[in-house]
């Protein structure tokens, strides 16, 4: 009994958003000129920051990056250096904080501590997956 007990306070103060999103997520950086054609090869080097850090990476490639730091910049040079595309990110909702609302009324001082939660390490917002940056 004391085991199941732990078990469902555990469960109860954690954040959904946390438990089924965590708080990092993988965005792909496609580059693409003009015309709208993917540039291929290892001469595009994108540095994307937010509040929570900064990523390097070479285009087209995908990267790791923490959650809930708000806009994320993204800037790419080419292989000369100079900045040749710029875009950035809005961070959106991420609708599984709403299983929070869902249980509220049966775990109600848990679901708001997962509220909490979700929102201080920003596993409630997400980023769009895909990116397409512009070169000029």
């Amino acid at each position: 009994m004391k085991k199941v007990i732990i078990l469902l306070l555990t469960f109860g103060i954690s954040g959904f958003s946390t438990m089924f999103s965590g708080t990092t997520q993988s965005v792909q950086i496609v580059p693409v000129d003009k015309m709208n054609n993917q540039i291929l090869g290892s001469t595009i080097i994108c540095t994307l920051k937010n509040t929570e850090g900064e990523w390097i990476i070479t285009a087209p490639n995908s990267v790791v990056v923490h959650r809930g730091g708000g806009t994320l910049y993204i800037s790419c040079k080419d292989k000369d250096g100079r900045i040749a595309g710029t875009t950035s990110l809005l961070s959106n909702y991420n609708y599984t904080n709403l299983w929070n609302i869902g249980l509220l009324f049966i775990y109600i001082v848990p679901r708001v501590v997962g509220f909490i939660v979700d929102g201080v390490n920003g596993s409630v917002s997400r980023y769009n997956e895909n990116v397409v940056v512009t070169m000029y």
